[in-house]
């Protein structure tokens, strides 16, 4: 996932803001508990005004990536 992750953060750059967070890290302990990470990857998707739009577990191509991207930066 991170070569796609890595391309779409460059082609979406200064539109679409990515977060990476270390599920193994202590100090992202709440986070992983507020989102209720069970599994991973896991993808949260946000739109400008921080509202949650959707999640996907998993991974996933490029294209269906996008498709999620679309649905947040309308």
């Amino acid at each position: 996932m991170k070569p796609i992750v890595d391309r779409l953060e460059q082609k979406y750059s200064g539109k679409v803001a990515f977060l990476r967070v270390d599920a193994d890290k202590q100090d992202n302990k709440d986070l992983m508990v507020q989102y209720k990470v069970r599994a991973i990857p896991l993808f949260e998707f946000f739109d400008s005004k921080g509202n949650h739009v959707d999640s996907k577990l998993g991974t996933m191509d490029e294209s269906e990536f996008e498709g999620y991207i679309g649905k947040i930066s309308k």
